[in-house]
């Protein structure tokens, strides 16, 4: 992979060539095209392993796509693309399966949760630079609910904000994602518990001046699809930080890449 500089910018293809952009970065990547066709893929005897493996890959896409959907209401603080950590993620979890053969691998998240935890939706700003404190999380499966207790901040100890806004407030988010497991007799992944993408929401605290000692506050979350709850669904919960400016009206705007998030805890 090579990087594009002036004055030869583009970006799509040019020969064998392929120039795109990504999240987080403002250079261009250059790469070349290459590998077998989607024919050959298809077909050859060969590529057998690498159709299982493509098979396998539509599961942890899957994952990661649920994932993300359940942590909706914070993935406007993400500074990169999240999709290949998270797609990264559910392949490290597919291959812990050691009960399915290769090509039909589950996706079992319910048995790994810990891996989940503290993912960040940053690069650049981690949530625990900015918040250095830690925070007290519950689940409660049963009832579809979770809580997050936000302690006393003291600005330029506890807290580390961008100086340039003036205002700061903190998001919190619960949502459902399903193991995904294989269907032999669809030949398909989907959702173990039935339904892919479940529900999520996302409540925000006041906004509170970011040079003020922040009073603590506690956030929580009832879902209420608790329906859908059994051993192949887990609680995934995110907090986040915004940080906030006045507009002409006189009203207060999150700004765009100003704050951080991360998974807190999935139970």
């Amino acid at each position: 992979m090579s990087k594009l500089s002036a004055p030869l910018q583009f970006t799509g293809s040019l020969g064998g060539l392929s120039a795109y952009t990504m999240k987080g970065s403002d250079a261009i990547i250059l790469r070349t095209k290459g590998g077998p066709s989607k024919k050959q893929v298809q077909r050859m005897p060969e590529n057998s392993l690498m159709r299982l493996q493509n098979k396998e890959w539509s599961g942890c896409v899957i994952t990661s796509t649920s994932i993300r959907k359940a942590l909706h209401g914070l993935q406007h603080l993400a500074d990169y693309n999240i999709s290949g950590p998270l797609n990264g993620l559910a392949k490290t979890i597919q291959k812990l399966d050691t009960t399915q053969p290769c090509g039909q691998r589950s996706v079992l998240l319910s048995q790994h949760r810990h891996r989940l935890v503290g993912f960040s939706l940053n690069k650049n700003i981690l949530f625990d630079s900015m918040v250095r404190y830690p925070m007290m999380t519950g689940i409660d499966r049963d009832n579809g609910h979770a809580k997050v207790q936000v302690p006393r901040l003291e600005p330029g100890i506890h807290l580390r904000l961008n100086n340039r806004f003036p205002l700061f407030r903190f998001c919190f988010t619960l949502g459902m994602v399903s193991d995904v497991v294989f269907n032999p007799l669809h030949k398909i992944y989907e959702a173990a518990a039935g339904v892919v993408h479940a529900e999520s929401k996302t409540i925000s605290g006041a906004w509170w001046p970011a040079n003020e000692t922040y009073p603590g506050a506690l956030l929580e979350i009832t879902l209420n699809d608790t329906a859908l709850m059994n051993e192949h669904i887990s609680l995934v919960a995110g907090i986040g930080i915004e940080m906030g400016q006045m507009n002409m009206d006189g009203e207060v705007e999150p700004v765009k890449f100003g704050g951080s998030g991360k998974v807190i805890g999935v139970g």
